[in-house]
């Protein structure tokens, strides 16, 4: 560049370069050079303009951190601007969507809209984000095809410097196989109540498996009792004497105890 410059070819050329400061950390910098020429063909000196941009280098590379960071993600982002039109979306939305980055750009997020929720959701939905606020809640959604999913969604809105919404950043995370899970787990426990009411329905009924045995423990407690009552010639059947306990008749017996199990 120094040549170009001296041979006349370029008026002026501009470079970054890095420096280390007397404390030992890295500054960055913007030189930009200009010949200066009083006779001849040469110029006799230069004037070097050195900008600092330390802080504008450390902007770029966090601005590359972050965006790594969202391409990488595990979980599904996107960004609309203040209409909702989509402007960018990460790898993660594709995979959990199947729409591609150029299918989602420019487009309406409502693409996967799956009609599950009603007007009123989507109301509360964007009176929050547009109000600045953060909006957090469970969606069912339509993938490209034709399937639906759940997932937790955060809408958080971005803010200009006035202090209005320039943009929304959408987080989203499949919880189907959680929700399916959850949903496994209640019909389950709806099967087993419905079968321990019947098994308590039934248990009495000649031929239920708990019948036959709770039958002859009753049995053997009437016997048991009714070799300890003893009953004086001549007394009417059925009544015991002061003291004596009650006899009762079997299938009086088998009511009660079947109520008390």
């Amino acid at each position: 560049s120094m040549e170009r410059l001296e041979s006349g070819a370029i008026r002026d050329f501009t470079m970054e370069k890095r420096y280390f400061h007397k404390n030992g950390s890295v500054v960055w910098v913007e030189l930009t050079v200009f010949p200066m020429w009083q006779a001849g063909t040469k110029p006799e000196f230069h004037i070097a303009i050195v900008q600092d941009i330390t802080a504008r280098k450390q902007a770029e590379e966090n601005s590359l951190l972050q965006s790594a960071a969202l391409e990488s993600a595990a979980n599904a982002i996107a960004i609309t601007d203040n209409n909702g039109i989509l402007q960018w979306v990460n790898p993660a939305w594709t995979e959990l969507t199947g729409y591609s980055k150029e299918e989602s750009i420019g487009r309406n997020p409502n693409i996967i809209k799956s009609e599950k929720h009603g007007v009123e959701f989507y109301k509360t939905m964007w009176n929050t984000i547009l109000a600045g606020k953060v909006w957090r809640g469970e969606v069912v959604n339509k993938r490209k095809d034709g399937s639906l999913y759940y997932e937790e969604e955060t809408i958080t809105p971005v803010l200009d410097g006035q202090g209005q919404v320039k943009n929304f950043i959408a987080i989203k995370f499949d919880i189907t196989e959680r929700k399916q899970a959850e949903e496994a787990l209640r019909e389950s426990e709806r099967q087993q109540h419905r079968g321990l009411h019947g098994q308590q329905h039934h248990a009495g009924a000649p031929g239920h498996p708990g019948a036959a045995p709770r039958v002859d423990r009753l049995r053997r407690t009437r016997r048991r009792r009714e070799r300890h009552v003893r009953r004086p010639a001549g007394q009417a059947p059925g009544r015991g004497r002061a003291g004596d306990a009650p006899r009762i008749p079997l299938r009086l017996a088998l009511a009660m105890a079947l109520r008390q199990w």
